[in-house]
C-alpha cells in the first residue's frame, strides 16, 4: 500500500498547476456523488432494518463496525444522525 501511495504523489508531482486543479475537482465531485450513493444505501438499510439480519443491533454499530465508519461521522456529518442518535440513546 505504502508503494501505492508513494507512486501516486510522484504522479501528482508530474502534474501541471491546472491539471491539478482539475484533478482535485474532479475528486470532489466524485466523493460527493459517492457520500449521496452511501446515503442511499444507509437509508435502504434502515428501512429494511437489514443491520439485524447483519447481526449488528443498530444503524450506528452497523456504520461503526462494519463500514469502519469513525463515531463522529457516523453522528455528527451524515443526514441519518437522527436515526443513530435515537438508537444509541435507547440503548445506552
Amino acid at each position: 500500500m505504502k508503494e501505492k501511495i508513494a507512486v501516486y504523489f510522484d504522479a501528482l508531482e508530474r502534474f501541471s498547476t491546472e491539471e491539478l486543479d482539475r484533478s482535485a475537482k474532479d475528486l470532489v465531485i466524485r466523493e460527493k456523488k459517492n457520500l449521496a450513493c452511501v446515503i442511499a444505501h444507509l437509508a435502504e438499510i434502515s428501512k429494511r432494518k437489514a443491520h439485524l439480519e447483519c447481526g449488528y443491533k443498530n444503524l450506528f454499530e452497523y456504520c461503526v463496525r462494519r463500514l469502519n465508519l469513525s463515531e463522529g461521522i457516523s453522528l455528527s456529518r451524515s443526514p441519518w444522525r437522527k436515526k443513530i442518535q435515537r438508537e444509541v440513546e435507547s440503548a445506552a
